[in-house]
């Protein structure tokens, strides 16, 4: 049958297609082995090979074995194209693949005799061939102006660049088409092929289909780990999308993590090996602590005794020497019992009703007596939205409050020491502000204060004494009681300490004004507690002397 002559190089693929796709229907028993028939493809002038879906040559005519060195079974890239356009045809190859309509591309061939020579490529898809067939025309270019060639060689060093970049890089990076088709990989993922298909570039395994599926359908980036064999790897795959915006393929950027994920591991280890020796050491310090305290609290109660007792000036001044110390010495126990209950996990937070305002008044009681003696006005009020009853743990309410107190009144020579409760966030808790006119705290050093064993400046500890305990173990307890510890403060301007606690109502009816009647009167020389509102059905309460609020009523 007589074949007409290609019109130029680009319809050689067009001819070789419809005759090698009628010869295959004309036999009668195909198989997927089958031999084309000889002598074929020499029909056609220029170079053409037929290819399969791994990019390995099935077949070639007579002008391409003529013109380059082909061997069936052979990859076209990796034998035929330069290094620089070998990916760039498995892509073009992959779209094909994929059912595009492509159009011609110019490459760089190896002819036969290892010279470089400028071709078009024209790749199309034999029709009724299982598995499927390519065939591959090799033409002539164009001839180049000056300008064109420029281009041409422009082109080709970025390509060349670009490919040498990529290379460079230590983790791998592969592009897949849409329909999961390897279009490129760098050197450092060659090592990851998942099938040896003669083409070096190879075939996604299942897993990494899926991966890639999910991420292309969700058209974000999705970054995750996987596991190669024995290493670990985090991979981002990153949706690449047409003009059109259309999901065309996917970039995927590996990084083996084995040796973080390791050292990760090892940190967590050792941090877990530190937090049970340092709880074991807590329980060791709390139980010793508790004996100490013990005993610390028989040589107070002795001492108080012995003061009631007939004793000259000098022994009363003697005895009063060791009451203080021990009462300083049975501070600093207490807070290291506290805080090496917290390091130990073994402090618990209390949850039963309480009176707030006794709760309040017996941490003005702690301080009344040394701010009177350094005439300072010490003052609390209650905000009238304040229940009169809440749950929570009163004990260590009164706690944060007397040491806040204690630092406000011992760092605060004239003016006043003011506590003021008001419920927050719609009820949900209550705040307790404590503000004083005192020397204040630079803004730089107000969070170290709150370290352990930290003080505002390097004289404090030398002037008032402490151990920088205090507010450390006061914040972990507002933390605890589901609050927080802040604070305000200026150079002599003055602090304001403000924690917050989690506000619970008891479900029995709350005490009413009446019932405060129970409450023991405050000695003449001790703060009292006030309604920010007058007591409903209650004449107003005159503040005694020295003290700057009234109390409720008697």
């Amino acid at each position: 049958m007589p074949m007409p002559t290609p019109r130029d190089e680009t319809t050689a693929p067009g001819w070789i297609v419809k005759v090698i796709s009628r010869v295959r229907k004309q036999q009668t028993a195909p198989t997927e082995e089958a031999p084309l028939p000889d002598g074929i493809l020499d029909l056609l002038p220029d170079p053409t090979v037929v290819v399969d879906a791994d990019d390995q040559v099935r077949a070639a005519n007579r002008a391409a074995r003529d013109r380059f060195d082909i061997a069936e079974g052979a990859g076209l890239a990796e034998t035929l194209l330069a290094p620089d356009h070998r990916d760039a045809h498995r892509a073009h190859l992959g779209r094909v693949m994929d059912g595009e309509e492509t159009e011609t591309q110019d490459r760089v061939a190896i002819q036969a005799e290892g010279s470089e020579a400028r071709v078009t490529l024209s790749v199309r898809a034999i029709p009724d061939t299982e598995p499927p067939l390519f065939a591959v025309g090799f033409g002539t270019p164009a001839p180049a102006t000056s300008e064109t060639a420029q281009a041409v060689a422009e082109a080709d060093a970025r390509r060349r660049t670009l490919r040498a970049v990529l290379d460079a890089l230590p983790d791998p990076i592969v592009a897949v088409s849409r329909a999961g088709r390897v279009l490129f990989r760098n050197r450092a993922s060659t090592s990851e092929i998942s099938q040896g298909d003669g083409s070096g570039i190879g075939t996604l395994s299942a897993p990494q289909w899926q991966a890639a599926d999910a991420a292309m359908r969700s058209g974000a980036p999705v970054v995750g780990e996987e596991a190669i064999g024995d290493r670990i790897r985090l991979t981002t795959r990153i949706p690449v999308r047409a003009r059109t915006g259309e999901v065309v393929g996917l970039v995927a950027v590996s990084r083996d993590v084995t040796a973080q994920k390791a050292d990760l591991a090892r940190l967590d280890d050792a941090r877990r090996a530190a937090e049970a020796a340092a709880r074991a050491g807590g329980e060791v310090l709390a139980t010793t602590s508790h004996e100490v305290r013990t005993l610390m609290s028989g040589v107070t109660g002795m001492t108080a005794l012995l003061l009631g007792t007939d004793l000259d000036a000098d022994q009363r001044d003697f005895v009063e020497t060791i009451r203080t110390s021990g009462a300083s010495l049975l501070r600093v126990v207490n807070d290291v019992l506290d805080l090496s209950k917290m390091d130990a996990g073994m402090l618990e937070i209390e949850r039963s009703p309480y009176d707030l305002r006794q709760t309040l008044q017996a941490a003005l009681a702690v301080v009344a007596q040394q701010a009177h003696a350094k005439g300072l006005v010490l003052s609390g009020t209650v905000d009238s939205r304040v229940p009169a009853q809440a749950v929570g743990d009163s004990t260590r309410i009164q706690q944060v409050l007397a040491n806040l107190l204690t630092n406000a009144v011992k760092f605060t020579d004239q003016g006043s020491v003011q506590v003021h409760v008001e419920p927050v966030d719609d009820g949900s808790a209550l705040a307790f502000s404590v503000r004083d006119t005192g020397v204040g705290i630079a803004p730089e050093r107000l969070d170290a204060v709150f370290e352990p064993f930290a003080q505002a400046d390097a004289s404090t500890a030398r002037t008032h004494g402490g151990t920088g305990l205090g507010l450390t173990i006061c914040r972990r307890l507002a933390t605890m009681m589901g609050g927080e510890l802040t604070a305000e403060s200026a150079p002599g301007g003055g602090s304001v300490f403000r924690f917050t606690v989690a506000l619970a109502v008891p479900s029995a009816a709350p005490i009413s004004p009446d019932a405060w009647g129970t409450l023991a009167a405050p000695e003449a020389n001790e703060p009292e507690v006030d309604d920010s509102e007058p007591i409903p059905d209650s004449p107003p309460i005159a503040p005694p002397v020295g003290a700057a609020t009234s109390a409720p009523p008697p």
